[in-house]
């Protein structure tokens, strides 16, 4: 930008350079043939026959504001000269100064342009108009002259020295350049700044994208120039924080899918070990049966229970994989809908009356205020299930359980507690995974898969509802919550 301005300066002032040199002076000598061909056509017209007087002030009227001198000839004489002021002014007698001068005793005007027309070529340039070029032999200056011949025999001559006219160009020309320099001069600043302020923010933007190129997202442009670079500028900040919200979201997206690669080859592990230990089972008493060796109905009979028991184990398990894998993978919907949560809470103890009678269980209830929430009440059963199934194995010899409901801001939470054992802090955030058992001796039970509570993390995950487990001095709560009907 800074050369291209400097280069655009300079070309425009050779150009009118050139053209101050080149055309100036032939449009000026067209112009002033044009003016001495007008000039001469009026003193054409004058008559000079009158009264010396008329007609001088006709000749002073017409040349008024020109340059050019004329003579006027009458019968070869020269009547009228502009070029030595003869019979512009009239002479005092040298005796007596305030005796009017005699037009008799006037001197005899020359002509002093003789030299310039003698053997000169004439173009003519109107009628009975003619222009020509010469030199004066005796001092070699140029002039344009202009001659005419009136009606009358008056022969009227204007010349115009050139010398003056070459000088103005000359002049103007050293002007131009001076001026072309001090133009130069200040352009070339102007550019100059102007060229650093116009690159700068570019710079800085450029310095920008290439710490985005290498997802440097640090620092951000601050750019004010009320223009379209502050508007790009903008639009690159805007791009630095969706690139790092993108790639931070990547990351994490990234750091869950290993997470959940992880996971799953857990998960299949445990699976894997989990369903050989009933099939072993089944297989081993299976072959006892097949190969003849127990011959007694009783152990048969033993043999047949063991198979039947692990093949429940076997199939409550494959239940629970199948349930948990549709749930994580979205293919199974939650069926939202009203729910009387009391109701659904005592309808719940009925239906669970002969597990309770059977396992001695000691089950109070504490309900707030009957409310209606959002949520799929097979689901809600199916978590309350897990959560009073966990509740009686893990509870101590009070077999003391309580069911409690109480509003929490737009949620209900229905909890679950049992005396009992506390779940050590670190086992807390594991019991939500697949297959986790805990070390301690209370929640280490042969007869659980260690499913249940995935699935219930799964099923509040979908319905976008929260869930967790609290120690108490004497026991452990589990919770859930099913968003109120607002």
């Amino acid at each position: 930008m800074f050369i291209g301005v400097a280069a655009v300066v300079i070309g425009f002032a050779v150009i009118i350079m050139l053209a101050n040199t080149l055309l100036q002076s032939p449009l000026y000598y067209r112009s002033l043939e044009k003016s001495m061909t007008e000039s001469i056509s009026q003193l054409a017209e004058v008559d000079f026959s009158s009264e010396r007087s008329v007609w001088l002030e006709d000749v002073y009227n017409i040349s008024a504001g020109n340059s050019f001198d004329i003579v006027i000839r009458h019968n070869q004489n020269v009547i009228f000269s502009s070029s030595i002021d003869i019979g512009l002014r009239e002479y005092p007698d040298t005796q007596n100064e305030t005796e009017p001068f005699s037009p008799m005793r006037e001197p005899k005007p020359v002509d002093p342009f003789r030299p310039l027309n003698e053997d000169m070529e004439w173009k003519e340039t109107g009628e009975n108009i003619f222009v020509g070029y010469s030199t004066d032999p005796r001092n070699n200056n140029e002039f344009i002259l202009c001659n005419t011949q009136n009606d009358a025999g008056f022969s009227i001559f204007l010349a115009q020295p050139v010398e003056p006219l070459d000088a103005g160009i000359k002049q103007s020309n050293q002007l131009l350049l001076i001026c072309t320099a001090v133009m130069l001069v200040v352009s070339v600043l102007l550019a100059l700044v102007f060229s650093k302020g116009f690159t700068r923010p570019i710079k800085e933007i450029k310095e920008q994208v290439g710490k985005l190129s290498n997802l440097d997202f640090s620092g951000q442009l601050q750019i004010v120039t009320g223009d379209e670079l502050e508007g790009l500028s903008n639009d690159v900040n805007l791009l630095a924080d969706k690139l790092k919200g993108a790639l931070d979201e990547l990351k994490e997206k990234n750091q869950q899918l290993k997470n959940d690669i992880i996971a799953q080859r857990s998960f299949i592990s445990n699976a894997s070990h989990e369903l050989r230990t009933p099939l072993s089972l089944i297989k081993g008493y299976a072959d006892e049966l097949n190969s003849g060796f127990v011959n007694d109905a009783e152990s048969r009979k033993t043999y047949l229970e063991i198979i039947s028991e692990e093949s429940t184990k076997l199939n409550r398990l494959l239940n629970e994989m199948l349930d948990l894998s549709r749930l994580e993978s979205g293919r199974m919907e939650i069926n939202r809908e009203p729910i009387r949560i009391n109701e659904l809470v005592m309808s719940f103890i009925e239906k669970y009356s002969g597990f309770i009678k059977e396992r001695k269980l000691d089950v109070q209830l504490d309900l707030g205020e009957e409310c209606t929430c959002i949520h799929d009440a097979m689901r809600v059963e199916q978590i309350m299930a897990n959560y009073f199934s966990n509740a009686a194995k893990y509870s101590d010899e009070r077999k003391k359980i309580i069911i409690s409901t109480k509003t929490i801001e737009e949620n209900v939470r229905i909890s679950i507690f049992n005396h009992g054992e506390n779940i050590e802090e670190e086992a807390l955030k594991r019991i939500w995974d697949g297959f986790y058992k805990a070390s301690n001796s209370g929640l280490n039970d042969s007869d659980s898969y260690g499913l249940g509570l995935s699935i219930v993390k799964a099923i509040q995950t979908l319905a976008g509802q929260s869930y967790g487990a609290v120690n108490h001095d004497d026991g452990v709560e589990f919770w859930f919550d099913a968003g109120l009907d607002i």
